[in-house]
Order: structure tokens, then sequence, then C-alpha cells
């Protein structure tokens, strides 16, 4: 039975592709102590801040940037690991940017279209965010 919960965050990154319009997701690989495995914007929600809070601060760690034209929260989840229950909130967020400065969690990063940036992500809790986040800004 778990005794602790902590607080996560994805947010699935994306920006407007010159001339096509079409949306391409940031998708950020670990390093080769974590398995090299590609993910979104990850982290932990840390006392005292909000999911959004820690959206935007990872972000901002995980990438450099911090100008956004939105971030908007598009679903939620709780998951079990060893004693722990965890509670992940998903945010997409659009920028104009490019250009992307690693921090030491990240070796490499690519912005694909959605199907492809789907196929490389390693975890189907950060596939299904992905999802999440695609529908929004199809919608949008």
């Amino acid at each position: 039975m778990p005794n602790a919960t902590k607080q996560k965050v994805q947010v699935h990154l994306y920006r407007l592709e010159e001339g096509t319009g079409e949306p391409l997701f940031l998708i950020l690989r670990r390093t080769a102590a974590k398995n090299r495995i590609w993910q979104p914007v990850t982290g932990n929600v840390e006392e005292g801040e909000s999911p959004e809070e820690a959206a935007l601060r990872e972000l901002s760690e995980e990438t450099g940037i911090c100008e956004l034209c939105s971030c908007r929260r598009v679903g939620a989840f709780e998951f079990e690991k060893g004693n722990t229950r965890f509670y992940e909130t998903v945010f997409v967020a659009e920028t104009t940017k490019s250009d992307v400065t690693l921090c030491w969690e990240h070796e490499a990063h690519q912005w694909l279209p959605y199907e492809r940036a789907r196929e490389l992500i390693h975890y189907e809790s950060n596939k299904q965010g992905l999802d999440s986040a695609y529908r929004e800004v199809k919608q949008s």
C-alpha cells in the first residue's frame, strides 16, 4: 500500500513549423545513465509549488525556453511505483523559439511531428500525455 504521494508534471512543448503550420513537438533524450530514453519535459513538483509553476520551471531548466505563447493543463493521471503514489499533471505549451539549451539530464533533442515523436517516446504515460497535447493543439 503506497504511503506517500508525489506530484509530477510532464510538459509537451511545441512550435508551429514554418510554411506548413504543423506542430512540431520537442522530445529530449536522457543520458546513458538513464538508458538514453526519449521523453518530453518532465519533473517533480517542489514543496510550495503549484503544478503550473513546476511546469514553467521545468521547461526553463530542461530547455532554456522561457518565452511561451501559452501553457495549459490537458490532463492528469495517477500511478504507483514501489511504496509511492504519483499524481502527474500533463501540460501542453507553445513557443516560437527553436533553440534549446539542454540541462545535464539530457544529451540530445529533436523537434518532431506528432507521429514520429510518439514512436520515439519511451513511456506509455508520456505517449498518452502527447496524445492529449496533440488533441488540444489540433482543436485550437
